[in-house]
């Protein structure tokens, strides 16, 4: 995080560096079926690919608003939001709960319900994370998912459409980074 309001990993992905919190909807783009049981181990790094694609989905809608103009508004808590915000915060919710049958789902821009502290797995998005820059024409904002597992983080993803590169990282696997379409560069 910076002066300028620029997002940070550390800020964009609270819980995959330590936050606990426990976090419901369908799928669109022909991915892989979804997990079949809420009990049932999670393959990860099966899950990290359609989780990049759907994220670099979501960062082209996002990126097609921030180039063609969105329109803006203002929350209750004086903060922006913009049309952009809810097409992608709609998108993700019809495209990432599928992928983890029973997972639960959390979002800045998405009424929080009760039902996902009953979840054992949830998602956590926040859909244009640095609305601010966004809404300035600054290329500073990403869309940010993550998903936690009995309180833990377990996969996320930090896309940065305007500079088409991806963070992602999964519980044992460690962080990477992704340009374009190629694979990713393992970070230490």
């Amino acid at each position: 995080c910076d002066e300028r309001g620029a997002p940070c990993i550390r800020a964009v992905m609270p819980t995959l560096w330590g936050a606990h919190i426990h976090a419901p909807l369908h799928s669109s783009i022909g991915l892989s079926r979804p997990v079949p049981s809420s009990d049932a181990p999670l393959d990860l790094d099966s899950l990290s690919i359609r989780l990049d694609e759907i994220v670099r989905a979501a960062g082209d809608i996002a990126l097609r608003f921030f180039q063609g103009g969105a329109e803006r508004w203002t929350k209750g808590d004086d903060s922006p939001v913009t049309e952009a915000d809810i097409a992608v915060d709609r998108f993700l919710a019809a495209e990432l709960p599928p992928l983890v049958e029973g997972s639960g789902w959390l979002s800045e821009e998405t009424a929080d319900t009760p039902e996902r502290l009953n979840c054992r797995r949830v998602w956590i998005v926040d859909p244009i994370d640095g609305t601010r820059a966004f809404v300035e024409g600054k290329p500073e904002w990403v869309v940010s998912v993550a998903l936690v597992e009995d309180g833990a983080p377990v996969a996320g993803i930090v896309r940065n459409a305007c500079q088409d590169a991806s963070f992602s990282a999964i519980r044992g696997g460690g962080a990477s980074l992704g340009r374009g379409r190629a694979g990713g560069h393992v970070l230490r």
